[in-house]
């Protein structure tokens, strides 16, 4: 117990993204330091953050925190929209958009917190809640220094699509969702393509691929590094798999793992020097 400075807290925030580190300043800040907030995660807010949500609507993020430069990719003068017969429309209100530097909002969304009063652990695993006797909440935790057992009047489960947490705990089912988030991607550098640095471009079309087997195997040959996730299921009926690749070429860094019900491991593989295509 001497990694935290209590064992029972009046909120404990799990997971240190955007959500959670926001609810952790509002808290403490409203409170005037009056309770005690414990925010955990499994890793530092700052490092490989989620490649999502980078663009804002400046108007409304400035309603909960003040934009700052130094965390400012790029600023936007709008949208363009483009329709699957090429009809393109623009929206356009100069400077309403921001695209943010993840890592740097959220080492300063951190350092404020911890400023406030908020005590920050960002190498702490929850492995299970559940309801204690005395009417709090208990998480066992498990961090490099070994198991701990916490306890809380509030816990927020802020650690994104899912919810993990707080599946499978009585009472809690009406708050059980999808368990991961699944989406159907692929990612890539284009160059050469005329685009305003200052504009989203958003197309929407009515043609698409079936399966994504044709299009990773023509990738994989000019590919550097793979962001590749391993999800342990196995699927009857599934007609269409990842395509096989030569490991033997890449260095391989095991990143995320977790999962509840199905069980999964991020996984990158990055072209070894002087490797050729």
């Amino acid at each position: 117990m001497a990694r935290y400075l209590k064992e029972n807290y009046d909120v404990i925030i799990c997971g240190a993204g955007p959500a959670g580190l926001y609810a952790a300043n509002c808290l403490q800040k409203a409170s005037a330091d009056q309770i005690s907030v414990l925010l955990l995660d499994k890793k530092s807010p700052w490092k490989e953050p989620v490649a999502c949500a980078e663009a804002v609507s400046r108007k409304i993020f400035s309603r909960y925190w003040t934009p700052k430069e130094e965390w400012t990719r790029q600023h936007l003068d709008g949208v363009y929209f483009t329709s699957p017969d090429m009809t393109r429309v623009e929206y356009f209100q100069a400077d309403c958009g921001l695209i943010l530097n993840r890592a740097a909002f959220h080492h300063e969304m951190a350092d404020k917190a911890a400023e406030l009063g908020v005590e920050c652990h960002f190498e702490d695993v929850v492995e299970k809640l559940l309801k204690a006797e005395n009417g709090l909440w208990a998480l066992k935790i498990r961090s490099g220094e070994g198991e701990s057992e916490l306890h809380a009047k509030v816990v927020i489960d802020a650690t994104g699509p899912g919810a993990k947490i707080t599946r499978h705990v009585p009472g809690l089912e009406a708050l059980e969702s999808g368990d991961f988030d699944q989406e159907a991607a692929v990612f890539a550098i284009a160059e050469g393509i005329p685009h305003s640095r200052r504009h989203i471009e958003l197309l929407f079309g009515n043609r698409f691929f079936a399966g994504g087997y044709g299009i990773y195997k023509e990738a994989l040959p000019l590919a550097d590094i793979l962001y590749i996730t391993e999800v342990e299921l196995v699927i009857e009926d599934g007609d269409t798999f990842f395509p096989d690749f030569n490991k033997s070429l890449y260095e391989i860094t095991v990143g995320e793992s977790g999962g509840n019900d199905i069980k999964y491991n991020r996984i990158i593989y990055k072209r070894r020097p002087h490797v050729y295509k």
